[in-house]
Order: C-alpha cells, then sequence, then structure tokens
C-alpha cells in the first residue's frame, strides 16, 4: 500500500486531532483545531470539507463536530444581551422616563449577534454553514416549543421584583429564539442566491422559521401583557407619589409595544423575519 501523499497526510493528522478533542468531550477545542487547520491549508476550505470530514472523522464524530460549531457562542456577548446603549444600561434617560428602546430593562439585544448568543455565520466554514443552520434550527425549534408550553410566570406568591425579573427572562429567552430564526433566515436566503440546489431547502427554513417565530411573538406579547399588569398592581400598593409617575409611564411604554406592529423601534423587533405580511 503506498503512502499518503503530504496533503492526504495533513488532513489525516487534523482529522485524528479533531476526532481526539470529540472523544474527550472537547468540542470546542475542536472547533478550534479545525479552523486553524484551515487557516493552515491543511483541510480543504471548498465544498469538499464536509465530505472529507465525514470519511475521515466518520458520521457521528462529523454530528458532533457541527453540533460544536453551532453552538459556538457570540464573540461579543456570549449570550444574546449586552447593555442597552440608548440608556447607557440605566434604563430610564435623564428625565427619569423609561428607556423606549430596551423597555427599561437596561439591557438589549446584542447588535452583533442579533440576540441569538451564537457566533455569526461568518465564522463558519461556508461549506459547513448549511450543516450549522439546520442544527440550529433544530435546537431553536425545540426551545420554542418548551417556551410555548411554559406558563407565564404570575405574581402568586411572589414579589413583584422577582416576577419582573423572570417576565424580563422569559422576554429575552423567547427573543433569543427569534434572533436564531431570523439569522437562519438571512443566512438561508443568501446561500440560495449563488447556489441553486439550496433553494429548496432556503424555502423550507424560512417557510417554517416565520411559522414558529409568530407564534413565539404572540407569546411575547401575552408577557408583556402579564408585566403590564405586575406593574399596575405595584402602582396600586406603593404608597410614595415619587415611585408612581415613573411607572405609570413604563406601563403606557409597555402597552404601547404590546401593540406596535413588529415591535418596530424597540429591541425586540427582527424586520428580517417579516411577520407582518403574514396571514395571522
Amino acid at each position: 500500500m503506498e503512502s499518503e501523499s503530504g496533503w492526504e497526510a495533513q488532513q489525516a493528522a487534523a482529522a485524528k486531532r479533531i476526532s481526539a478533542a470529540l472523544q474527550k468531550g472537547r468540542g470546542t477545542g475542536a472547533v478550534r483545531i479545525l479552523l486553524q487547520a484551515l487557516e493552515r491549508n491543511e483541510l480543504p476550505s471548498n465544498g469538499e470539507l464536509w465530505d472529507r470530514l465525514r470519511a475521515r472523522l466518520g458520521a457521528s464524530a462529523s454530528k458532533k463536530l457541527i453540533a460544536a460549531l453551532a453552538s459556538m457562542p457570540c464573540f461579543y456577548c456570549k449570550s444574546g444581551v449586552q447593555r442597552c446603549e440608548h440608556c447607557d444600561g440605566d434604563g430610564c434617560h435623564s428625565d427619569a422616563s423609561p428607556c423606549g428602546y430596551c423597555l427599561g430593562f437596561g439591557i438589549a439585544s446584542c447588535d452583533f449577534c442579533n440576540g441569538s448568543g451564537r457566533a455569526t455565520y461568518t465564522v463558519v466554514p461556508s461549506s459547513l454553514r448549511m450543516h450549522v443552520l439546520e442544527h440550529r434550527m433544530q435546537q431553536a425549534l425545540k426551545e420554542a416549543n418548551q417556551l410555548l408550553k411554559a406558563a407565564i410566570p404570575t405574581a402568586a406568591g411572589r414579589t413583584i421584583k422577582i416576577v419582573r425579573r423572570d417576565l424580563a427572562g422569559r422576554l429575552f429567552q423567547i427573543d433569543r429564539v427569534m434572533g436564531v430564526l431570523e439569522n437562519a433566515v438571512t443566512s438561508a436566503r443568501e446561500a440560495s442566491r449563488s447556489r441553486k440546489e439550496l433553494r429548496k431547502f432556503a424555502a423550507r427554513v424560512i417557510r417554517v422559521a416565520r411559522r414558529v417565530a409568530l407564534k413565539l411573538d404572540a407569546r411575547m406579547r401575552q408577557v408583556l401583557k402579564q408585566l403590564v399588569q405586575v406593574e399596575r398592581s405595584a402602582v396600586a400598593t406603593t404608597k410614595s407619589t415619587a415611585v408612581k409617575p415613573p411607572v405609570l409611564a413604563r406601563i403606557d411604554l409597555l402597552h404601547s409595544i404590546r401593540k406596535r406592529r413588529g415591535f418596530h423601534g424597540c429591541t425586540f423587533q427582527h424586520p428580517f423575519l417579516k411577520l407582518g405580511s403574514i396571514r395571522r
């Protein structure tokens, strides 16, 4: 049996390092090795990459590598949220009026990853992007299903402060999934423009993402409605005349945002999903 060429030997060595990292449960390490190997031209950067990886790693390890790529956190925020730049994280402006962009939370969806908390698709090798996209979509659909089934936090037996926190957390959980779906839509649409064979795949991604996003949009409005009720309870129970005006202003803002089409102008807007054009 003839020895492998230098090129083949490089591929085999890179694949071996990736496989070893995956076997140890070091998905992030495996991704780092993959990206370094591509930078050093130890692996093909063209459309052959996926087939070569599957041949070298096997189907199971290849899936683990895709899962690791799909799970890479956003390099900027790590979690999908950042301090609101419109109010410098205060949640309100100098006149004590609530920030209309972050709804008074002081945090907003990360502009870099669109609130998804995941590394952008530009980081993923081009020949692996649709595989990563499909994995992220599958995970997003599971999370969406859980969020749609989960009961909306209520004030029963708990302090208003805790309920506020839980409702805010729920809003950003939903928004994170919305960000994943919107990123999938834009990436699939862009890929299908240059690769005709992806048009059916992209059409399916867009159709499914928008359908699920529409349900999440409705759930987000329900959570906002609950938050309005909680804030009204806070006004009703407080004796401080100084506290009431800011809270009343926030109630008006939350109510306005809840009725606003596409959450336009606030951190929860996802215009590329084009939900306004879907019949409800």
